[in-house]
């Protein structure tokens, strides 16, 4: 099986992904609840590492994500927390 193949089929409904380029070494995916893809980068030297880098490129993305949700909630006073207000470019 190509190694785009075993790409996409590590994929769930909810990521899709928009393009592989092997030459460039990187796959575009779109991701839940964005509106745009990101760009994952690949590393190693043969399928096995290749796939295992993308899972972890994908991984950290969608850890960032939860954080970045996280970070949204409000506090007890009703406003964002200090690291939300950065993110967004807020005064706080």
């Amino acid at each position: 099986m190509s190694l785009e193949k075993k790409l996409k089929q590590l994929c769930k409904v909810e990521i899709q992904i928009e393009s592989i380029d092997l030459e460039e070494m990187n796959v575009d995916v779109l991701l839940p609840y964005e509106s745009s893809s990101v760009s994952i980068e690949l590393e190693g030297d043969n399928d096995k590492e290749i796939m295992e880098s993308f899972k972890l490129g994908v991984n950290k993305r969608l850890d960032e994500m939860i954080d970045h949700l996280n970070d949204c909630k409000l506090k007890d006073s009703g406003q964002p927390s200090r690291r939300s207000a950065l993110w967004h470019g807020w005064n706080y």
